[in-house]
C-alpha cells in the first residue's frame, strides 16, 4: 500500500533543499479518497475530508526506506450515506477542499458500502516520495 508525493511538494522540497529556501510545514493534513484520480463526492455521501494533526502522534518516523505510515487509525466521520466507489488512493492534501497532494498511498481497491464506516488501522497507509501527479 505504499504511495507518493505529488508535484507541488515535490518542487517544494527540491526548492528546499536546492536553493536554501526555508520550508513551511504544514499544521494539519486532510486525508481524501480517490477513485481513478477522481476524489469520491460529497453531495449525499456523508463524505468529507478527515483532518489529521501534522505530528508523530497521527504519522510515524520514516522507516529505512524513508516510508512513512499513519500511526494512529485514520477513521471517517459515517456512516456513509451512499457507497464510496471503487477507491484506489488515499491523498494527503494541503487543505479542507482542492489543494495541493502532498504524498498519496494506493491500498488494494475497495468500496465502502453505505451505512459503513472507513477507518484504516495503524500502519495500513504507506507514504513515500516516489512521485504522483497533484
Amino acid at each position: 500500500m505504499s504511495g507518493g508525493i505529488g508535484l507541488t511538494a515535490r518542487k517544494a522540497l527540491m526548492d528546499q533543499l536546492l536553493g536554501n529556501t526555508a520550508p513551511s510545514i504544514t499544521a494539519t493534513y486532510y486525508v481524501a479518497l480517490f477513485a481513478s484520480g477522481t476524489e469520491i463526492s460529497t453531495s449525499g455521501t456523508a463524505y468529507a475530508r478527515l483532518a489529521r494533526t501534522n505530528n508523530k502522534t497521527n504519522f510515524s518516523n520514516a522507516d529505512s526506506s524513508g516510508a512513512v505510515s499513519n500511526a494512529v487509525a485514520f477513521t471517517f466521520a459515517g456512516p456513509a450515506t451512499a457507497d464510496w466507489t471503487n477507491i484506489t488512493e488515499v491523498r494527503l492534501m494541503s487543505a479542507a477542499s482542492n489543494g495541493a497532494c502532498v504524498a498519496s498511498a494506493f491500498p488494494t481497491q475497495f468500496t465502502l458500502t453505505s451505512t459503513g464506516t472507513l477507518s484504516f488501522d495503524p500502519g495500513a497507509l504507506v507514504f513515500t516520495l516516489a512521485g504522483v501527479a497533484d
